[in-house]
């Protein structure tokens, strides 16, 4: 499990980032203890160093509710089975007075499963005092009490409001705190209550108890002594208390689904090959939560998440790495001034400001950085398989994505601020599926899609011929989208033609001497739809053009098409009048570059989109005053 011993290795490169928050536009991140998980707290609960009731209050700042706890292999994988959390639970767990509050029925005392645990921790040899403080406090069966005279929770007639509807608001007013940061102020569906103490004769500020790194090292020392059987780790090598519970919630909050899990003694997991789960594979405790928890950082911090489906790029030293998935402008935010450049830019000057760009990240990075690569997915809501993984040394990993920007390179356009702009390089992958099959296409099949493009950048590989001949076949085809959506298509199916074919030496710039025949053919296209553009311009009519409506037969049957195309334009050409001779010197110049045998039948294959394109900005950017855009 190589990748586990990354995981693993990335842990403890950062353990500096241990339970510090961080904040960044995907909102906040923690790298977790061991032992830890972070679930969001509505209340906070405050005690004194001698058991006191001191405070209470609702934690109306959701970027505040963010609560490292820490948790057993039970209850971080409990579902219907109760599994109190060690410290930090529900109301349900954590109040001794909940059931005289409410109508709930409970099968089993889980308050006293919750006090159980929490007893044997405060009063072992690695108790820490503030963990002992909590423990004296709630032995008293008084937090719900409290609570109410805090005003923290509200009843009427000794039981609990489950909800503040408008006969409450007619009656009691504006509707409480609790009831605007839960579902339900009873604690079943919501209500998760942290804990902290306080001592108001000591001057010195206090760490909350969730942010103490020394009660998480109280807890995991008092933890590993109830874990019972030692083995080697598989991972690491070393002798230390196994496990076979990978936790849950590794994508996002509430995920069950578990990347490693032996619960099914009695169908396929392990049978006819093992006897028992522990012959399959042996991982230690620590070795399981540090991977764990390291990838649920690493995926809250600089994953890219798709319907479920994780792709995640990093190093050991979690630097900001250019993703596979991004495009020129995602991965190096162009200025202002640069958005709208000269349409010559030549390929030498492009490659330059990519590798100028990359260089960027790989100064940040260590010569000996390794480059990770994974996909992650559930095909059930338990289970979850790593689909792809791959790790590359620096200078190979920054050169796949220098080759696919530089090979792939166009011009596109993407709407920001409302308003578009042009930028240059390759469109993301997201956007290059959705083009190729329709934004409305399946979800399932656009996910395959975004992994197929993924992987091959990592890998080296060529474009998947499915790919590039889906999004010739839909571009080749006008009339299925609207215009601003068939300009994107057109130049997003110039770059992966580009890459499929590996044509460096086609730019945007006209290539005159490029005497290709699906090239020659674009052009031809190209033409013949800017000069029925412009006498429809003329003549004040709006509609599509003969070369715009044909696009489809043409690609298939281009000289069969391109006769009837000709013939639609005669009409056009008289209206031109002396203006039709600059397109008429085109149409010749170009037909002469034919090889005479070249000029059949054969279906075009995407290099004609390239001639169409690059023909057509020739036409908008010569003698400007003239040919307008």
């Amino acid at each position: 499990m190589t990748w586990m011993q990354d995981l693993y290795a990335t842990y403890e490169k950062n353990r500096d980032a241990i339970g510090k928050i961080e904040t960044s536009f995907k909102g906040e991140q923690m790298l977790l203890p061991v032992g830890y998980a972070s679930p969001q707290a509505q209340i906070e609960v405050t005690i004194s160093p001698d058991g006191e009731f001191l405070d209470a209050k609702v934690i109306e700042e959701k970027s505040e509710r963010l609560t490292p706890i820490p948790v057993t292999e039970s209850s971080s994988n409990r579902t219907i089975t109760p599994a109190p959390h060690p410290l930090h639970d529900y109301l349900k767990y954590v109040a001794g007075d909940y059931e005289k509050y409410t109508t709930a029925y409970k099968k089993e005392n889980l308050h006293k499963l919750y006090l159980d645990f929490l007893g044997s921790w405060s009063e072992s040899e690695f108790s820490d005092p503030r963990v002992k403080a909590i423990y004296e406090y709630l032995k008293k069966g008084t937090l719900i009490k409290d609570l109410i005279e805090k005003g923290v929770l509200h009843e009427k007639e000794g039981k609990l409001f489950s909800k503040w509807d408008k006969s409450m608001v007619e009656e009691r007013g504006e509707k409480p705190a609790i009831f605007k940061a839960v579902s339900s102020a009873d604690g079943e569906i919501g209500a998760f209550v942290r804990f902290t103490t306080h001592d108001s004769n000591s001057k010195e500020q206090e760490v909350k108890v969730w942010q103490d790194l020394a009660v998480a090292e109280s807890f995991n020392r008092f933890y590993q002594t109830r874990l019972g059987s030692q083995g080697i780790d598989y991972i690491s090598g070393r002798s230390e208390p196994f496990t076979s519970a990978f936790g849950s919630g590794i994508r996002y909050g509430g995920d069950q689904a578990k990347l490693i899990s032996a619960n099914d003694p009695k169908n396929f997991t392990y049978r006819g090959r093992f006897i028992t789960k522990e012959q399959v594979a042996q991982i230690g405790y620590l070795t399981i939560q540090k991977s764990q928890n390291a990838l649920k950082w690493l995926i809250q911090k600089q994953g890219y998440l798709q319907d479920g489906r994780v792709f995640l790029i990093w190093d050991e030293a979690a630097k900001k790495i250019p993703q596979l998935q991004d495009d020129y402008a995602d991965l190096f935010a162009p200025e202002e001034e640069e958005q709208n450049e000269k349409i010559d830019l030549t390929q030498a000057e492009y490659a330059h400001k990519v590798r100028a760009a990359l260089n960027g990240y790989r100064t940040s990075l260590d010569n000996s950085s390794k480059i990770n690569i994974m996909i992650i997915d559930a095909a059930t809501p338990g289970r979850m398989g790593v689909l792809y993984y791959n790790s590359l040394n620096k200078e190979d990993y920054f050169k796949r994505i220098e080759t696919w920007h530089r090979k792939g390179w166009w011009h596109h356009s993407r709407y920001v601020n409302k308003h578009w702009y042009r930028y240059w390089g390759v469109p993301n992958i997201r956007e290059i599926a959705q083009l190729a099959y329709g934004a409305r296409a399946n979800e399932k099949m656009l996910n395959q899609v975004v992994e197929n493009l993924f992987t091959c950048i990592a890998d080296g590989r060529r474009i998947p011929t499915q790919i590039y001949q889906q999004l010739l076949r839909r571009t080749s085809n006008p009339a299925s989208m609207e215009e601003w959506e068939w300009a994107k298509a057109l130049t997003c199916a110039c770059s992966i033609t580009k890459l499929y074919f590996d044509k460096e030496e086609l730019t945007v710039s006209l290539n005159q001497d490029y005497i290709d025949r699906s090239y020659l053919y674009g052009r031809l296209l190209a033409v013949a739809d800017a000069m029925e553009k412009r006498a429809l311009k003329n003549s004040g009519a709006a509609r599509t053009t003969s070369a715009k409506r044909y696009m489809n037969a043409f690609s298939m049957q281009p000289f069969k098409t391109w006769k009837i195309i000709r013939e639609n334009l005669i009409p056009y050409e008289m209206k031109l009048g002396d203006q039709a001779i600059f397109y008429q010197q085109l149409f010749q110049e170009i037909s002469s570059k034919f090889v005479i045998d070249e000029f059949n039948d054969k279906p075009l294959d995407g290099c004609y989109l390239l001639g169409y394109d690059s023909q057509l900005q020739e036409i908008y950017n010569h003698n400007k005053p003239q040919e307008e855009q």
